[in-house]
Order: structure tokens, then sequence, then C-alpha cells
């Protein structure tokens, strides 16, 4: 009786296995939708946990000797880590930069420092140990501005635009600024940087934005509206052209494709794997929505997310030549 009533239990779970399973598949396929609901969009963020959760069901398929299910999961695995090892191949191949001698470099840093945060020193320390050339400061507050007020030692330019709720903005540069502006692209008017930076004599353009987080349907709209007129900014730019920010959004969203097809620019990450920023404690569990994309203009020498800084995003870390 205790055999027969174990193998009952047994075959029970691997029922809600399979269910959980069709469930998991579905959803993932789903997720390809964002295009034509906001919902469907959220749903994007989360290709890896899918991939994981499909990857179990596959192992406890193959171990109960289940074709017909192993089989499924075999295919629904494949749909959903190709768009994942797109990022861990082909980075520079793609972008055709020819990098010569005189090639001029550059390193950057973004942080969302989270505006409650009060771990001002955690942050200036990654400061002193990456020592980037620009530093881009999200959901900046008067707090934090002043806190941070001795960077001005090694970065005498800087634009600030503190705010007390989530959308303040700080750029701090050892390179000189020209044309430096506070942008107020898409329906809510929340703060942009727009600058040009003026590197070994070159210029080259700067954008830094952060959309409002996309729950609900009105938020989505706002930040496809500040995520398409930052596109056409870059896409009308003569300069090499950055665009970085907490942008909201993850790789795999129908949304990020648009913002790369109309900006013409692309992502960092491409070579280096997707570095999942947010939240800062769920390790591989992350999603990445904080992103640095470039114009063709530059060669990626390294992309990185630093050591947590208190917030609920790691730092995004990015090498450049050009």
């Amino acid at each position: 009786m205790f055999l027969y009533n174990r193998f009952l239990a047994v075959a029970a779970v691997y029922r809600w296995i399979r269910t959980a399973f069709i469930l998991c598949f579905l959803i993932s396929l789903a997720a390809y939708l964002g295009a034509w609901h906001w919902m469907f969009e959220l749903l994007s963020h989360l290709r890896l946990h899918y991939l994981l959760c499909l990857s179990i069901s596959l192992v406890v398929f193959l171990v109960f000797r289940d074709k017909k299910y192993a089989s499924v999961a075999v295919i629904a695995v494949t749909v959903n880590a190709l768009p994942l090892l797109a990022f861990y191949y082909g980075g520079a191949s793609e972008r055709q930069v020819t990098i010569g001698s005189r090639h001029t470099s550059i390193k950057l840093m973004l942080s969302n420092v989270l505006s409650s945060n009060t771990n001002y020193s955690a942050l200036l320390a990654l400061v002193k140990t990456e020592k980037p050339d620009v530093l881009i400061l999200q959901e900046v507050t008067a707090d934090w501005l002043q806190q941070t007020g001795g960077l001005s030692l090694h970065y005498p330019h800087r634009i600030a635009h503190p705010q007390e709720d989530n959308f303040g903005i700080a750029l701090f540069s050892k390179f000189p600024l020209q044309g430096e502006r506070i942008a107020n692209w898409g329906g809510f008017k929340l703060p942009s940087i727009e600058t040009q930076l003026v590197v070994a004599g070159r210029k080259l353009l700067l954008l830094a934005t952060h959309p409002l987080p996309p729950l609900n349907a009105s938020y989505h709209r706002g930040r496809n509206s500040q995520l398409e007129q930052v596109s056409r900014r870059a896409k009308a730019s003569e300069l090499p052209t950055i665009v970085m920010g907490d942008l909201n959004l993850s790789l795999w969203s129908a949304d990020y494709q648009r913002l790369l097809d109309v900006s013409g620019l692309h992502n960092v990450r491409k070579g280096f794997g997707i570095l999942p920023s947010w939240p800062a404690n769920l390790g591989v569990l992350s999603i990445p929505i904080d992103h640095c994309l470039t114009s063709r203009h530059f060669a990626i020498r390294d992309v990185k997310t630093g050591t947590n800084v208190g917030s609920d995003h790691l730092p995004l870390i990015v090498a450049l030549d050009f």
C-alpha cells in the first residue's frame, strides 16, 4: 500500500509538472506579442526565467522517458534560448569598425542610485575603483547631489537636474561639454540630458534618459513616446552617438527592437552576454534594463555590471574605442 500511495503521489506531481510546462511554454510564446499589447510586452522581460523553467521540465521528461513531452520541451527550450544566446556572439564582427593606432578611448559608468538609497560611500568607492571618464547618475535627489559634490575634483564638468521623485538625473565628465541641456522628451516631460563631449578634439553626442516603467497602459505609452523621441534625436545626429540610461525595457522587448530600428544604434552588450542589472539582489535572475547604445563609430572594449551600491540597480560600466 505504501508503494502504491507513493506511486500515486509521484504521478500527481508529474502531471502537475506537465501542466506547469505547458503554461510556461504558452506564456513564453505570448511574450513575443509585445507589439500587440503592453501586457504581453511585460512578459518579454522574463525570457531567461522561461528558459530555466523549461530546461528543468526537459530534464524531468527525459528522466521519465516521456518522448512526446521531451520533444516539445526541446522546441520550447530552443525558442527561448536563441534570443539569449544572440548576445554572447557576434558583437564586434557586426559593427564593422576598424580601430587604428590613433583611436580614442572613453569609459562610461551608469548608475541608477535609487532615490531612497543613502549608501553614498558605496557609489563613491566604485567610482574611485573604476575611474570612468563619464559618470551618469539617475534617480538623483538634492541629497545625492550634495553627497557626491566631491566628484567635482575629478569631474570638472557637470550637468545636474535633481528631483525628489525617481527621475532626477546628473552627468559628471572629465571631458569638456558643449551644447548641454536638459531635454523633456515624451508626454510626461521627464528630464533627460543631451550634451556633446569634446574628447581629444573630437565631438560625440551623449543622450542620457530615464523613461517611466511600463506598469500600465499610460506609462507604457509614456515610456515609448520618450524613447521614440530619443531614437529620432540619435538618428538625426551626424556625430558619433551614445544613448545611456535605465530604459525600463529589456533586450527581448518588441519596443526595444523598435528603438534600435529607429535610432540605428546597437547595444554594447552584444558579444558580452545579457548582463542583468535589476533587481540588483536577484543575481542571474535579474533582467537587463540598464543600457548603453552606440552608433557604428565605436568598438566595444569591455562591458560589465559593477558591484551593488545599495540601489535596486547594478551599475553598468562600458569601455569604448572610437
